[in-house]
């Protein structure tokens, strides 16, 4: 084996084991994918709690037109 086929070798390996290295330290480092329904969530949230307080003042104007009419 001739010195220049040994260091193209060792160069190839090289380059090989340093390719595979960063691909390890970039797939242990991921970053979190976005939050993409969280402003829907939130949304939704604030839509409840409007409900909830609709709800209740319909209750109120039920009850006070059912005691006016009594």
């Amino acid at each position: 084996m001739s010195a220049t086929n040994r260091g193209d070798r060792l160069r190839a390996i090289g380059g090989a084991l340093l390719l595979s290295a960063a691909t390890m330290v970039a797939a242990c480092s991921p970053k979190p994918p976005p939050d993409l329904v969280k402003p829907q969530r939130e949304a939704l949230d604030r839509a409840k709690a409007v409900e909830g307080s609709l709800l209740k003042q319909a209750d109120e104007q039920r009850r006070t037109i059912d005691d006016a009419s009594r």
